[in-house]
C-alpha cells in the first residue's frame, strides 16, 4: 500500500509495505516497522554498480551507530529480492555486498520510488536519493543526486543529530 505523490520536507512521509532482504532472507517490511524511530531511507540506482556497493557497505557498517541515536537505515532499489540476494552472496572482491546490517527493499514495481518522487523517467531506476524521516513520520531532509554522486555517512549522521536536537545545522 502506498500513498502516491512526491515527498516533501515538512510533510508526512508516504506509507509503504515492500518486499525486502533482511539478514539474507526475503521478508516484507513497512514504514510502520519504524514507528517512533528516525529513519534514513536511501535509494540507489541498481545492484552490482561500482558506486552502490561501497556506499551500502558503508551505511551497513554505520548502522549500529545510527541505532544508538534511535535511527534505522533502509536501502532501496528497483532490483528484485533475488538480485539483492545474489549480490549479497557473491564475494566482495567481485564487487558484491556480502552480509549487510540494513534491510534492502526490492522496489521492482517502482511504487516506492514513485511515491517518493525519485524514479528516473525512461530508465526505471531511482535517482541516488536520501530521506531523513523523523520519529513522527515527517520528512526532515531530502537529497536527490544524479546517478554518479555518492553520499557521506558522517554528513548524514550530523544532519540526523541536528534535526533530533532541533538546532541549526550550519
Amino acid at each position: 500500500m502506498f500513498v502516491k505523490g512526491k515527498a516533501e520536507i515538512g510533510e508526512k512521509a508516504p506509507t509503504w509495505t515492500c518486499e525486502a532482504v533482511v539478514d539474507e532472507e526475503p521478508v516484507d517490511i513497512s514504514s510502520s516497522d519504524y514507528k517512533d524511530k528516525w529513519l534514513i531511507l536511501f535509494f540507489y540506482p541498481r545492484d552490482f554498480s561500482l558506486v552502490c556497493s561501497p556506499e551500502i557497505i558503508a551505511f551497513s557498517k554505520a548502522a549500529k551507530s545510527f541505532r544508538e541515536i534511535n535511527c534505522e537505515v533502509v536501502a532501496a532499489s528497483c532490483n528484485s529480492q533475488f538480485d539483492h540476494l545474489v549480490w549479497m552472496k557473491k564475494p566482495k572482491k567481485e564487487g558484491a555486498l556480502g552480509k549487510v546490517d540494513i534491510p534492502i527493499i526490492a522496489d521492482g514495481n517502482q511504487d516506492l520510488s514513485t511515491a517518493f518522487g525519485v524514479l528516473k523517467k525512461g530508465e526505471d531506476i531511482p535517482y541516488r536519493s536520501l530521506f531523513i524521516i523523523d520519529n513522527n513520520d515527517v520528512i526532515r531532509h531530502i537529497t536527490i543526486n544524479d546517478l554518479p554522486g555518492g553520499r557521506s555517512i558522517d554528513e548524514v549522521k550530523r544532519l540526523v543529530k541536528a534535526f533530533q536536537n532541533d538546532r541549526p545545522i550550519c
